[in-house]
């Protein structure tokens, strides 16, 4: 076989590979999420205001933009707490969990600990690691 058909069956396998993996974790992490699970990190009281304000004006699509600019979340994260705004329920997880969170990650951040300040809001939110990066990033 040619190289150029040895390159071509890697380049099959590879994506092969690609889709697997990509399949795979959206599958393990496959667990329904509540508006409490997805994090509220970057969610400040403007930005809750702000989201308050588009769905008054019935444009629920921006409020879900904002959201998951402010907090990193996912699509699907990001409309099921929006919804629960737009219902009149609160983001606002348990304080036993949550309370020490942002103070905990803004501290990990500014001591050069990024990585740690992403690893400990995926283990306290579910978050995805793009979803905890993006969401740090934005402390």
């Amino acid at each position: 076989m040619s190289a150029s058909g040895w390159f071509l069956v890697a380049l099959v396998v590879l994506v092969a590979a690609v889709l697997a993996f990509r399949l795979l974790g959206r599958a393990a992490s496959g667990r329904p999420t509540t508006s409490g699970e997805v994090g509220t990190v970057g969610l400040d009281d403007g930005a809750r205001a702000e989201i308050h304000r588009l769905l008054a004006a019935d444009k629920k699509i921006q409020a879900i933009k904002v959201y998951r600019e402010r907090t990193g979340a996912g699509l699907r994260d990001a409309k099921v707490a929006v919804e629960s705004l737009e219902r009149g329920e609160s983001l606002t997880p348990g304080p036993a969990r949550w309370d020490d969170l942002v103070p905990r990650l803004t501290a990990l951040k500014n001591e050069g600990q990024a990585i740690a300040a992403i690893k400990l809001l995926r283990e306290r939110t579910g978050l995805s690691l793009l979803e905890a990066k993006n969401a740090v990033d934005r402390l």
